[in-house]
């Protein structure tokens, strides 16, 4: 590792827990909406299909998000997907199907969301899944995840520089997309131009 980086346990850095169990018989309470895997894809979490589970104060304080909690998925369809918590809500929380960490001081939570990505797509992350048929990723595993800490100033350039990075990116994205759409109406013209002639040249013979 570059000097003054270290080999660290997520549960070195950071509090990690699973969500609520969805029970109907034993959650009573006021009624709070809460996130579920389907909500959260890599870098988005999607608000547009939020449920609600009876919860009271008690377990409000307990699994209510704040901003900069970290969400993994768990299990089932998306396991391992990350992203950070922004806080675009007030009072929600989230259920079993979800890991939340929430990180010290000395962890960045975008910073551990790119390693969740970079893990993931190396085919890392899958080696601390459970289960056959199903995996889940469960929280003794993610305690145990072993990622590589920068010092908290580095974690902040590497996070600017990669959100620099991706905005070229999009950028790119979208010149080529562009492109590609000028290409196909020039392709549709000629053609039609081209259509057009054959059609005038069979009139006149």
């Amino acid at each position: 590792l570059p000097n003054g980086w270290r080999w660290v346990r997520v549960q070195d850095v950071a509090e990690a827990r699973l969500g609520k169990m969805l029970d109907k018989a034993k959650n009573k309470g006021r009624p709070y909406p809460y996130l579920r895997n389907t909500n959260v894809h890599w870098f988005d979490i999607r608000l547009d299909d939020l449920k609600t589970i009876p919860l009271g104060i008690d377990d409000f304080d307990v699994y209510r998000l704040e901003p900069q909690d970290v969400l993994i998925c768990e299990g089932g369809h998306g396991i391992g997907r990350t992203a950070v918590w922004r806080g675009e809500l007030t009072n929600v929380v989230f259920q079993k199907a979800l890991h939340r960490v929430r990180p010290g001081s000395n962890l960045h939570p975008d910073y551990f969301a790119m390693c969740s990505f970079v893990y993931f797509d190396a085919g890392i992350m899958q080696a601390y899944f459970t289960g056959v048929g199903i995996p889940h990723f469960t929280g003794r595993a993610l305690a145990q995840l072993v990622f590589p800490l920068p010092p908290i100033g580095e974690q902040h350039r590497i996070v600017a520089k990669v959100n620099e990075l991706m905005v070229l990116c999009d950028q790119l994205e979208a010149s080529l997309a562009d492109a590609n759409y000028s290409r196909s109406r020039l392709l549709e013209s000629l053609l039609h131009h081209a259509l057009e002639s054959t059609t005038g040249a069979a009139k006149v013979a």
